[in-house]
């Protein structure tokens, strides 16, 4: 079985957060950083999100995001998030 990620591929993430505090993702707003090393990263915002921009709402806690290795290197993929909270 040949499970490689070649560069150049788009690569959909699912971001599942189970609500905080009572709220779900689709009530605050959140920043995702997708890298394999720290020199390439791609950020994605919930405003992206909700414009349709790599990124798609799924069901309130739930997001699907699209990130290309040719901006991000190809290894292992690693997600920062950041929820801004009211």
């Amino acid at each position: 079985m040949n499970d490689r990620v070649y560069y150049g591929t788009d690569v959909k993430l699912n971001i599942n957060i189970k609500p905080i505090g009572g709220l779900s993702m689709s009530q605050y707003n959140w920043t995702i950083e997708a890298y394999c090393n720290t020199n390439n990263k791609v950020t994605i915002t919930s405003e992206d999100a909700l414009r349709g921009v790599n990124a798609y709402m799924v069901d309130d806690d739930n997001y699907v995001i699209k990130v290309s290795t040719e901006k991000i290197g190809v290894g292992v993929i690693k997600c920062k998030i950041t929820a801004e909270l009211p």
